[in-house]
């Protein structure tokens, strides 16, 4: 028996890390701390070559994971050098928690990692492939391609229907024994959609960037860098207005705020004055109740529908507050 033997027995694999006066030996099935065993402990088991690794050899990583996989063996480096020493080994996975900002449960990991297959390429991160898509799974995402995302706009409904007749009907138009149901198939499309290329693929790519693309770029960030920034603008309406009796009064003067990240109407004014009275009306605006508003024009609206009633800065910490804390889950059929 010597050090790194891989040595099995009736309930595991054990790596040898020291030998001396008793066997310092690391799980390699439950990857837990290494402990002392006496010589006895391994006196009916059997050395082996070596383990199955589950990870990629160092010179087929990728940069960016041989930089990460390097980056976690220094934090562990200083543990490794002290492995005999349980009190020393735990105070530098201490040290190095607190210089790297890592738990000690996770330093703790890659260590055992790293011991069990003695590599460093075992420290890489690991990429998931992903699960296979079943054949109905591939029915529904061409019916979708097929059916739905197009510009004649299919309803999910339809879309559904014509998988049936297309994918699931025998020669004769006669509905096959076996076929999903609608709820599989609207479950697979909330679970996979993106909501760009919903907007892409039924109205196009010019109708999307003029009103459905979020507002974020340079355009943006370079007057409203930070959230609560409003947008006014005011314009004398091209309409003219007459009284009862007919006669021409003139072109009111209109008068909008909106929020700059999220395109949200704040407020409006809309009356025959321009200057510090419309600006006076349109802060009045902003803070009154929506709901109402709406309600004396004989609109009906719920409150959720246009929820402003607070000054620009004060109405976005609301909204950035509830969103973190209920994101929302909007169901487009």
């Amino acid at each position: 028996m010597k050090k790194n033997d891989l040595i099995k027995t009736d309930s595991s694999i054990f790596r040898i890390l020291s030998v001396c006066d008793s066997v310092l030996a690391i799980d390699c099935k439950k990857k837990t701390m290494p402990q002392f065993f006496s010589y006895d402990f391994f006196s009916d088991g059997e050395i082996i070559n070596c383990l199955s690794p589950d990870y990629l050899k160092f010179e087929d990583l990728s940069p960016a994971d041989r930089k990460i996989a390097q980056q976690r063996y220094t934090m562990i480096a200083s543990a490794v050098s002290v492995l005999e020493d349980v009190k020393q080994r735990n105070l530098m996975l201490e040290n190095s928690s607190k210089q790297f900002g890592i738990s000690k449960q996770t330093l703790r990991s890659y260590l055992c990692t790293y011991l069990v297959y003695q590599d460093i390429a075992a420290l890489a991160p690991k990429h998931s492939k992903g699960k296979e898509l079943t054949q109905d799974q591939k029915n529904m995402r061409w019916a979708l391609n097929k059916f739905f995302y197009t510009r004649n706009q299919n309803s999910l409904p339809t879309a559904y229907t014509m998988m049936l007749k297309a994918k699931y009907c025998d020669d004769y138009g006669v509905l096959l024994p076996e076929y999903p149901s609608f709820n599989q198939f609207r479950y697979f499309y909330r679970k996979h959609r993106k909501m760009e290329n919903f907007f892409i693929s039924r109205d196009g790519i010019k109708d999307y960037q003029m009103n459905n693309r979020p507002l974020l770029g340079d355009g943006v960030q370079e007057f409203a860098p930070l959230v609560g920034t409003a947008m006014l603008d005011g314009t004398i309406c091209d309409i003219y207005l007459v009284n009862d009796k007919g006669q021409l009064i003139g072109r009111p003067v209109l008068v909008v705020a909106c929020d700059a990240n999220t395109s949200m109407c704040l407020g409006y004014s809309l009356s025959w004055q321009g200057g510090t009275y419309s600006l006076q009306n349109l802060m009045l605006n902003i803070s009154e109740d929506k709901v109402a508003l709406c309600e004396r024009m004989g609109i009906h609206i719920t409150a959720d529908q246009w929820d402003v009633n607070q000054p620009p800065a004060l109405w976005s910490q609301m909204v950035a507050q509830n969103t973190r804390a209920k994101p929302l889950n909007k169901s487009q059929n």
